[in-house]
């Protein structure tokens, strides 16, 4: 084998490695991409329900100060 055929062989391997290279690159993008937009409905999703919930709980009187009783009228944590 030439030091020509040699080189050429190494530059035909190198730029088939890149181009291939490139294309794997792209691809892994476009799903990350996908993963990512998938992942932001949910979020979203899980947002919506969330603040549902937290209305209806207000709505049932939790967490106002007319149903609490203060930690000092029924005896604190027994210190």
């Amino acid at each position: 084998m030439s030091l020509i055929g040699a080189t050429s062989g190494a530059l035909l391997f190198s730029g088939a490695t890149l181009v291939i290279s490139m294309f794997a690159a792209a691809a892994i993008y476009s799903q990350v991409n996908t993963i990512w937009s998938e992942l932001d409905a949910e979020m979203n999703n899980f947002k919506v329900l969330t603040d549902d919930l937290w209305k209806d709980m207000i709505g049932l009187g939790a967490g106002t100060p007319s149903n609490r009783l203060r930690r000092q009228n029924y005896g604190g944590y027994g210190a």
